[in-house]
């Protein structure tokens, strides 16, 4: 069991007589037991007909996660829920329709991600673009 913090790891393999053939490979790591994300994007941004919500679950344990879609008057068009990630990297494909199966008209508009990993709860808001 690890506190809060940032490491390192490194593995030093050693093999032959006297340990004539040696590798070494390391890499960096944090651990963080308050929910955060990062590195929140949409890919392709713009897009036209799909894109997928990519993000980083940095905490403890997995989270349930929300995505709602709104224009930039702030009505919501579409909402993704009952989704669960796990710590680090997701992805979430959504097929770039609005609640009624309609394909979205070319603008702006903004996502909101919402996780929650039942003791805490963060949102995030990002832009993506339509362009057919």
């Amino acid at each position: 069991s690890l506190n809060d913090g940032e490491y390192q790891l490194t593995v030093k393999i050693k093999s032959g007589p006297a340990a004539a053939m040696s590798l070494q490979k390391g890499f960096r790591f944090a651990i963080q037991s308050e929910l955060s994300l990062a590195d929140v994007v949409n890919f392709p941004n713009p897009f036209s007909d799909e894109t997928a919500f990519t993000f980083t679950v940095i905490n403890d344990r997995a989270a349930n996660i929300k995505i709602k879609i709104y224009t930039v008057a702030g009505r919501l068009i579409r909402v993704l829920d009952d989704e669960t990630a796990d710590v680090g990297y997701n992805e979430i494909a959504w097929d770039g329709r609005d609640a009624f199966g309609d394909k979205l008209a070319n603008g702006v508009y903004f996502y909101k991600i919402i996780a929650d990993d039942g003791d805490e709860k963060i949102k995030v808001i990002e832009r993506l673009v339509v362009m057919r």
